[in-house]
């Protein structure tokens, strides 16, 4: 008989961490993290084709998530090519 796997890692891995986009400045706000402000994060959705940003926003119906692991990897690729040209 299978089972179930509860170890937290593997969580992690089947379910990425979402958060509305509200959720996700207040978060960030809260902790001095940039964007901490909506508009901030929906200017990054509006450029996703320009920006990298294409794979950190999830659409289900109206909603609109953010994938934190995601949008972290694209932060660090903008800084590395950023770096790269300088």
């Amino acid at each position: 008989m299978n089972q179930i796997n509860t170890d937290s890692n593997n969580t992690m891995e089947i379910f990425p961490k979402l958060f509305t986009v509200k959720n996700f400045a207040q978060k960030n706000k809260e902790i001095g993290a940039w964007p901490g402000s909506e508009s901030a994060i929906w200017a990054l959705r509006a450029g996703t084709s320009e920006n990298g940003f294409g794979e950190v926003f999830v659409t289900i119906g109206r909603r609109v998530l953010i994938n934190e692991e995601k949008f972290w990897e694209a932060v660090a690729r903008l800084q590395e090519n950023r770096n790269v040209s300088n």
